[in-house]
């Protein structure tokens, strides 16, 4: 019976440290698994920020060039626009008398020139109205000052100097 009990007592004890060990185990199973899934999750978390920053890198540079087209199209037609809006004025302009033409550049002419002297130049069937305009200028000034046309190099277009 002694042995019996000894037995009983080794099995027991077998038993016990069996359990204690599985339970050890389970648990250092569970925590790694706890802990891969946590890697697991960051690591697919760390991808889809990855991937949204990419998408969204992607879009904004999709749509700076849409903008870019954009902007340039309406550029365009600005330009364009402004393009006739200046040719209609300087149709207007030169069917002016030749009075009130001549009035308008003596503006610019004087602005232009300041107290300096110079030459201008001008478009052939302009020169006389520029004579003009040009000895206009000279009566108020000094030598130094003075303005001449240079017939040299004319403008290929009429209107201005």
């Amino acid at each position: 019976m002694a042995l019996d009990k000894i037995r009983g007592a080794v099995l027991d004890a077998a038993q016990s440290e069996a359990a204690r060990i599985v339970h050890a185990a389970e648990r250092q199973a569970a925590e790694r698994l706890a802990a891969q899934k946590e890697q697991a999750r960051e690591e697919a978390e760390r991808r889809y920020q990855a991937k949204s920053r990419a998408i969204e890198e992607e879009y904004a540079r999709k749509l700076m060039q849409a903008k870019g087209v954009a902007n340039k199209q309406v550029l365009d037609k600005r330009n364009a626009r402004l393009k006739r809006v200046f040719e209609e004025a300087q149709k207007r302009i030169l069917a002016w008398p030749q009075a009130d033409y001549a009035a308008v550049m003596r503006r610019p002419l004087d602005k232009a020139a300041e107290e300096r002297g110079g030459a201008l130049r001008v478009h052939p069937e302009e020169r006389s109205l520029f004579e003009k305009v040009v000895n206009e200028a000279n009566a108020r000034r000094d030598g130094a000052g003075r303005l001449t046309l240079d017939a040299s190099k004319p403008l290929a277009k009429r209107g201005g100097f």
